[in-house]
């Protein structure tokens, strides 16, 4: 079976990842510009994803939506949160 599309635009990020825990090793540092490249892959890879989803037809998609919904609603805020109070 072939990778679909969203899987091939996550390998994208595989090369910067690799270099950014590289980087954090050596230095302990990471360019903030770094991650609004990923973040673009990642939302569009997302949209990609949730395209093959609708309209919903089964219990696949709706957990499909529950781990989208939790992500972006609870886990991208509390990252955030933590990243701007200096907790990574």
């Amino acid at each position: 079976m072939l990778a679909s599309t969203p899987d091939l635009l996550r390998l994208l990020a595989v090369p910067a990842l690799g270099w950014a825990a590289w980087r954090d090793v050596r230095t302990r540092r990471l360019p903030n510009r770094l991650w609004l490249p990923l973040i673009a892959v990642g939302v569009v890879a997302l949209a990609l994803d949730a395209a093959t989803r609708f309209p919903i037809a089964g219990v696949g998609d709706r957990r499909f939506l529950v781990r989208v919904a939790v992500s972006v609603l609870l886990l991208v805020p509390v990252a955030y949160g933590l990243w701007w109070i200096g907790g990574f």
